[in-house]
């Protein structure tokens, strides 16, 4: 009988010492998941710092984006006024190319700074957005906003890729415009 009660002491010890090492690590698996949260928080407290500025950051892009395309506007309209003679810099602005820019501008398909943030080269340049836009960039497949696609309004109307007409203004002139809504 002494061994069977040795050989149960020996077992209740056994138990005791599994427990105390389960213990033991419960406890190390605390203290690392604490120090896991711990860091979690941080990385989380980082993440959010650099979301609140990249929000910062964005809101200012778009006022300085919004400023410079007003006066580079203001600056196509002098020139588009201006008699030949008088003006001294930047390309000469005719009748018809004013009166598009007006239309564009007008337009709730176009954004003069949502077209600058898009193409940098553009505001690096110093020209009137919707006046790029008309002579150029809906050649080269810039969207004048976020509601308009050049493209896909290009594959709709394969004629005006031979034609080289601006595919807005052609949307806006023909009410062919995305969702069937109105140009303004």
């Amino acid at each position: 009988m002494g061994s069977a009660r040795d050989g149960a002491e020996v077992g209740e010890r056994d138990a005791a010492d599994e427990v105390a090492r389960l213990r033991e690590d419960l406890r190390l698996c605390r203290l690392e998941l604490a120090q896991a949260r711990a860091e979690q928080e941080e990385v989380l407290e980082r993440q959010a710092k650099v979301r609140r500025s990249k929000v910062r950051a964005e809101k200012e892009s778009d006022i300085l984006a919004k400023a410079l395309a007003d006066v580079l506007f203001r600056q196509t309209r002098a020139r588009a006024r201006a008699r030949w003679w008088q003006v001294s810099e930047g390309p000469r602005v005719s009748r018809l190319e004013w009166e598009q820019v007006q239309v564009l501008r007008q337009s709730k398909y176009f954004r003069p700074a949502w077209y600058l943030r898009q193409n940098l080269d553009i505001a690096r340049g110093g020209v009137e957005p919707a006046l790029h836009f008309l002579r150029d960039g809906h050649r080269e497949g810039r969207d004048p906003g976020p509601k308009f696609d050049v493209e896909r309004y290009l594959d709709k109307h394969p004629e005006l890729r031979r034609s080289r007409e601006n595919s807005l203004i052609h949307a806006l002139e023909t009410g062919d415009l995305p969702g069937g809504g109105s140009g303004s």
